[in-house]
């Protein structure tokens, strides 16, 4: 049996996402239903890395739709796999 999520009222108090800057976060897996941001520099080789603007929106969706906490700079930990899931499919 599979335990349905209902998000109906999750982004009900939420602004408008802002726009990202297109960098293209990856994430890794931590033990501890734990997710940890990384990027990977693209051809031109001259990009500075993550930056909290970049991280920003993703904490916003994470705030309005409880998915997640952040526990620091580039990492969330989550109660359970389907949250885990729900945000990857968010944000992959």
């Amino acid at each position: 049996m599979t335990a349905k999520i209902d998000i109906s009222g999750a982004f009900s108090t939420c602004q408008p996402l802002p726009k990202t800057l297109g960098l293209k976060i990856k994430w890794r897996e931590l033990p501890g239903q734990r997710l940890q941001a990384y990027w990977q520099p693209g051809v031109r080789g001259y990009e500075i890395g993550i930056q909290e603007r970049d991280l920003d929106p993703i904490q916003l969706w994470s705030d309005c739709a409880k998915c997640g906490q952040r526990m620091s700079f580039d990492t969330w930990q989550f109660s359970s796999d389907q949250d885990m899931s729900m945000f990857l499919l968010k944000w992959s």
